[in-house]
């Protein structure tokens, strides 16, 4: 698979692709609450972004290692994380417990978002682990942001339950 100069090109894509599932499943489901509308988002999207972890697992894991506070010091988890979206995906579009499915995933989101920040803030130049190794980007502050929209949305599902 061609590797991308632009790590925008490959992102948006992958976006464009979470918003129209997203849209089709509303559509099928004849989803009306808006809450269920943010699970089918964050479903989407585990589900899509865990792809491209999932299909270069080892290249995932030592990526993800060098800015993920749990995989720096415990490889193991580089190599469950994908696992661990994909879980959460399926938990998302099967509506099962939510408050345990969004607890957890405002824990994992937390973690990593924090590791994201502190290597952005100490400058680091390292590649980030959001497309796996599929597509070479370099982590920036998009990470971050993507992180923060999935925990907020894992905080509003909460507050609303």
């Amino acid at each position: 698979m061609q590797k991308y100069k632009s790590s925008k090109i490959p992102r948006i894509a992958m976006w464009v692709i979470v918003l129209v599932v997203t849209y089709i499943m509303i559509h099928i489901e004849h989803a009306q609450p808006p809450l269920r509308h943010m699970q089918l988002l964050i479903a989407i999207f585990f589900l899509t972004f865990s792809i491209p972890k999932i299909m270069h697992l080892g290249g995932f894991a030592t990526t993800f290692a060098r800015y993920d506070l749990v995989a720096r010091n415990f490889l193991p988890y580089g190599y469950l994380y994908p696992f661990i979206e994909l879980a959460l995906g399926f938990g998302y579009l099967f509506n099962a417990n939510p408050v345990v499915l969004n607890s957890i995933t405002l824990f994992v989101l937390t973690l990593t978002g924090l590791g994201v920040y502190l290597a952005l803030h100490d400058g680091k130049v390292v590649y980030s682990g959001s497309m796996g190794t599929v597509f070479r980007a370099r982590l920036g502050w998009f990470d971050l942001i993507e992180i923060a929209v999935m925990a907020s949305l894992a905080t509003t599902i909460l507050w609303w339950l």
